[in-house]
């Protein structure tokens, strides 16, 4: 057994809401912050050790970036992580089951023998044993009264308990048969005999039924934990293949800067117009970088009304539509033919520009033309550079 202290507020980290969003500031090494990013990529993946009914797992971070100097309570933090549109309890209670998750699992692969089974396994596909294997709770230490996480190996459970107890009866029955007079063959003897005989008769039906419960119990527990490993790994490379395109983009788009890491997961990867939007956005890329052409004067940027550094780059794709060759069966006139069209897809991309100290910013989103849109832009106009200095 073993109790490890649990991320405690404000040591290790700390709320601060401020102008260009809510900011949660903690502690930690590199590859501590890496795996608190990836918790907050896949929360719903992740959350699963401690209790988490209470909290919402709807809830997207900005982005984790490195902090330089003192936060809003004078305590100086490695790390920090963006939200926006989220009540403090909620990103508190949430950011507080993130990083005493982190801890969790930073600790089993640090301090577990490789006997354990958690060997060559990633944190998603190590899940389903972690709470196979472990008892793991978050408890409050009467004396400090700081949070602290118990971490414990659970016994295996008796198998059979109910032969055991059938088994203790049958043997007092059979001693109490001993006791009998053997030459007494009387009405009360030969009842009781019959009695155990048949008492062992059933111990033999339900040890035989029990052992092959337990086994199938056993065998579907092994498979559960075997798909849900498998989950846990196809999660995983998923995470892997996201960060390989977010390379790739950043590659292809070196000065534009992402304005919502998570937007990038959630919403421009698996929009259906991927491609057109890419081809697009790199004709932007190419006139204000290689063209040298002022944003201003790019005919596919659309300034935003009532921001200052925002541009829409509204898009139109071609559909091809094929009629049928007669109206109806009564009237066979020609109504066929190939029909072209174009339409504006829902989503597009918006690219910031804004200058500072004579240096060039330029930050992208991608989105609808909604209000929740309209007001993230609003409060990032204009956006906060990522190489500002902390929260």
């Amino acid at each position: 057994m073993a109790e490890i202290p649990a991320y405690q507020n404000p040591a290790d980290w700390h709320f601060a809401s401020m102008r260009y969003g809510d900011y949660v500031a903690f502690n930690g090494d590199a590859d501590f912050a890496s795996l608190v990013e990836s918790i907050l990529r896949q929360p719903r993946e992740y959350l699963k050790i401690l209790d988490s009914e209470s909290i919402n797992l709807k809830i997207e971070y900005n982005k984790v970036a490195e902090s330089f100097r003192k936060s809003t309570n004078d305590h100086k933090y490695k790390w920090y992580a963006r939200f926006n549109g989220y009540q403090e309890g909620e990103i508190c209670k949430f950011m507080a089951s993130v990083l005493n998750h982190a801890v969790i699992y930073t600790y089993i692969f640090n301090n577990f023998p490789d006997g354990d089974g958690f060997e060559g396994l990633s944190v998603l596909e190590s899940i389903p044993r972690i709470r196979e294997k472990l008892s793991i709770e978050l408890i409050q230490d009467n004396d400090s009264l700081l949070q602290k996480i118990k971490i414990s190996k659970i016994q295996e459970k008796n198998q059979m308990p109910q032969v055991d107890q059938i088994a203790k009866e049958v043997i007092r029955q059979l001693e109490e048969r001993d006791k009998l007079n053997v030459s007494q063959i009387d009405k009360q003897s030969m009842e009781l005999n019959k009695l155990i005989d048949s008492q062992k008769e059933l111990i033999e039906t339900l040890e035989s039924s029990l052992v092959s419960v337990q086994s199938e119990k056993a065998e579907l527990e092994q498979q559960l934990i075997s798909s849900q490993t498998e989950v846990g790994k196809k999660t995983h490379q998923l995470m892997q293949k996201e960060d390989s395109s977010l390379s790739i983009f950043s590659s292809i788009f070196p000065q534009f800067q992402l304005l919502d890491k998570s937007n990038f997961f959630n919403t421009i990867l698996i929009d259906e117009h991927l491609k057109e939007h890419v081809n697009e956005l790199s004709k932007i890329h190419s006139s204000i970088f290689k063209n040298k052409q002022n944003i201003d004067d790019i005919k596919d940027l659309q300034k935003i009304q009532n921001l200052n550094t925002w541009y829409a780059l509204e898009i139109n794709i071609s559909e091809v539509n094929v009629g049928g060759m007669f109206k109806n069966i009564y009237d066979q006139s020609w109504a066929g033919g190939i029909k072209r069209s174009k339409f504006t897809p829902p989503n597009r991309f918006l690219v910031s520009f804004s200058e500072e100290y004579g240096n060039h910013k330029y930050f992208i989103h991608f989105g609808p033309d909604s209000e929740d849109t309209l007001e993230l832009l609003k409060r990032n106009d204009p956006p906060k550079d990522n190489f500002e200095r902390g929260i």
